[in-house]
């Protein structure tokens, strides 16, 4: 993967970090997929992968 693509990656997980807990999980994949212009299906994909 390009450098960009994981930098964004790592911010989507550290904005999920910050949000779990506060809202039900298909919210929160929602508002991450509108806050970085992604489906919440690929916000899943991204947060399902471990590092």
């Amino acid at each position: 993967m390009r450098p960009t693509t994981l930098k964004r990656h790592n911010l989507i997980r550290q904005e999920a970090n910050k949000l779990l807990g506060t809202m039900p999980a298909m919210r929160l994949y929602i508002q991450l997929g509108e806050q970085f212009g992604l489906s919440d299906e690929r916000i899943r994909k991204i947060l399902a992968k471990k590092r």
